[in-house]
């Protein structure tokens, strides 16, 4: 006669990627950006336990930007039924959207499989954006995209967009 009963498994959650400046449960630490359409110098920089997401516009050759950055590793999210994203709005955008895709270039948020598209977020408050993945298994890119339509937001030049100050996969 064989064993019989059941076995339980643990999940830790939340189980955090970036909490305050500490990466944690990742082989490959870092936030980069992977497509869309700026005018140039797209990236990512580190102060005060945040990942700042940084670009450069020019509203006359690039009038409609749209920035996709994404952790540097994917992660198995088949255990979890949330991914929170904790953001501060630097210069308001109008749309962000947060989310998981398998791609590792995704120029758009059409790209992500799961995502939460984030309107009216104001400027310099930590919001937490909770994208639902429990339909979703395997290995999977978090994404967070800033996109912008109207012209009259901004000048043209270096800009800070987000600051991101935890990621994190929650089953609650």
């Amino acid at each position: 006669m064989g064993i019989i009963g059941s076995w339980e498994g643990y999940v830790t959650s939340p189980l955090y990627l970036f909490n305050n400046g500490v990466w944690s449960n990742l082989q490959t630490t870092g936030m980069s950006y992977s497509g869309g359409n700026v005018y140039k110098n797209p990236g990512v920089s580190y102060e005060d336990n945040n990942i700042k997401l940084n670009v450069q516009l020019n509203w006359s050759k690039v009038p409609n930007p749209i920035a996709c950055y994404r952790l540097n590793q994917t992660i198995n999210v088949s255990s979890y039924n949330y991914l929170k994203i904790n953001i501060k709005v630097l210069n308001a955008g109008t749309a962000y959207y947060m989310g998981i895709s398998t791609s590792s270039t995704a120029s758009s948020y059409t790209e992500l499989s799961h995502y939460v598209k984030a309107s009216n977020l104001s400027d310099n408050n930590y919001t937490t954006i909770t994208v639902n993945i429990s339909s979703a298994s395997g290995n999977y890119f978090p994404y967070v995209i800033w996109e912008e339509k109207d012209s009259g937001h901004f000048t043209s030049g270096a800009i800070t967009l987000l600051c991101v100050s935890q990621v994190y996969l929650s089953t609650v």
